[in-house]
C-alpha cells in the first residue's frame, strides 16, 4: 500500500525566485526569459533544507510518504499582478513541475497552477490548465478563490457565474481543483 500526500508544493532552485524578482522589478519590459536549469539543479532543490529541518525527499522518507501531488507554492504566484507576469511565472513553474515528474517518475505527480490574475476573465486561465492536463499529464489544478489577494477588491464568490467556464473545463478534463488561497495584502494581523 502506498502512502500518498495529496497536498505538497514544488521545491525549486534559488534561480526561480530571482526570475520572479526580475519579472516584478521590470514589470515584463525585458521579456520572458526564465532561468535555464539543469536536471542536477532541479534534483538538488529536493535535497536542500528550505522550509524544514531536512530536505524535501528526506522529509518524505521520514514521514513514510511514497507519492506526492506537487503544485506551485500558492503564496508565490502573485495573482494580483498584471496578467502577463502571472502567466509567464505560472508557465515556468508548471514546466518545472513537469520536469520534476519526469526526474522522479512515480514519486511526484503534477498539480498545476492557472494564471489567474485579478480582474481578468477566468477564461484566460483555461489554456494553461488544458496544456498541463492534456500535454503534461497533470492530475489537477490549484484554484485561488481570491486572485485580488485581499487588496480591497473582492473576487466573485465561488458559486458566481464568473467561475462557470472553469467548472465546465474541469468536468470536460475530468480533473479536480484544489481550492487554495494565496498571499494577502492585508496589514491586519490575527
Amino acid at each position: 500500500m502506498a502512502v500518498i500526500d495529496a497536498h505538497a508544493h514544488v521545491s525549486v532552485p534559488a534561480e526561480v525566485w530571482a526570475y520572479k524578482a526580475g519579472l516584478l522589478s521590470h514589470r515584463g519590459a525585458h521579456g520572458n526569459r526564465g532561468p535555464v536549469l539543469t536536471d542536477d539543479q532541479l534534483i538538488e532543490a529536493y535535497h536542500k533544507k528550505e522550509m524544514a529541518p531536512v530536505g524535501h525527499l528526506e522529509s518524505m522518507k521520514n514521514n513514510g510518504i511514497d507519492v506526492q501531488l506537487i503544485s506551485p507554492r500558492p503564496f508565490q504566484m502573485m495573482n494580483s499582478e498584471k496578467f502577463k507576469l502571472v502567466q509567464w511565472f505560472t508557465e515556468e513553474i508548471n514546466n518545472i513541475i513537469y520536469r520534476d515528474t519526469q526526474l522522479f517518475r512515480g514519486k511526484f505527480f503534477g498539480v498545476c497552477s492557472m494564471p489567474q490574475a485579478a480582474g481578468e476573465p477566468i477564461q484566460k486561465s483555461l489554456p494553461e490548465l488544458e496544456r498541463c492536463i492534456k500535454e503534461l499529464g497533470f492530475v489537477g489544478t490549484l484554484l485561488n478563490p481570491d486572485p485580488y489577494e485581499n487588496t480591497g477588491a473582492e473576487a466573485p464568490p465561488l458559486g458566481d457565474k464568473y467561475w462557470y467556464p472553469l467548472y465546465e473545463k474541469l468536468c470536460e478534463l475530468d480533473v479536480p481543483a484544489h481550492i487554495h488561497g494565496t498571499t494577502s495584502h492585508s496589514e491586519r494581523t490575527p
